[in-house]
């Protein structure tokens, strides 16, 4: 890969995590604002909203891929790839049902989730390393400012998903509460970026090469 391909990919990335950072900050502007619950909901986790971040991964691990591949980086097999990628994610959604089915203990429950997320996010490095750090790069960028907006919602008292637990989990107290959601923006939505990301960057890698 050439130094200006390097700068490229690079750019793209920062796009990417400035568009990510503007889809966050309308999206608590709207849940403060008590805009159409559709596009803007406050329930734990966003509820599906259709203003929302996680969106974003499949469209821009896409874009990453085509990069990749236009800069000579693509994956050796792409069905393997393709194939490692989901067979990383279905692990993890698997020991991540498994926990809060078996395990009643929340603390404990959590740790095994933080865990194997990040040990089935590892897939994607085995699958495709080029793509792997691209991932993992947009993963921090995206979720880095979500943990920091995260601390203000708790400081401010603000009325949105970035404070709220799923059904069923409660926290002894709000600092307790703070923590399990900003580590689940450094684990689960990380492996979450890296998994997913990867699968549609080996899609967009193959257009190109279809393309050739």
């Amino acid at each position: 890969m050439s130094e200006s391909q390097k700068g490229g990919l690079l750019k793209l990335v920062l796009v990417a995590g400035i568009l990510t950072l503007a889809v966050n900050l309308l999206r608590v502007y709207g849940e403060l604002h008590g805009w159409d619950p559709v596009y803007f909901n406050t329930e734990a986790g966003g509820h599906g909203a259709v203003v929302g971040i996680a969106w974003l991964v499949p469209i821009f691990g896409f874009l990453f891929g085509r990069s990749l591949a236009k800069a000579g980086k693509a994956p050796g097999r792409t069905l393997t790839a393709l194939v490692i990628h989901l067979l990383g994610f279905v692990l993890a959604m698997g020991v991540a049902f498994g926990a809060f089915k078996l395990i009643t203990d929340v603390d404990q429950r959590f740790l095994v989730l933080w865990i194997t997320c990040w040990v089935f996010a590892l897939f994607g490095l085995f699958a495709w390393p080029a793509a792997f750090f691209v991932n993992l790069l947009y993963g921090v960028l995206a979720r880095g400012p979500v943990v920091v907006l995260t601390h203000l919602a708790f400081t401010n008292n603000w009325d949105t998903h970035m404070v709220k637990l799923g059904p069923g989990v409660t926290a002894p107290d709000d600092a307790q509460r703070e923590f399990w959601l900003m580590m689940a923006q450094a684990t689960a939505w990380m492996g979450f970026t890296i998994l997913v990301g990867g699968f549609f960057a080996v899609l967009g890698a193959a257009t190109v090469r279809k393309a050739q």
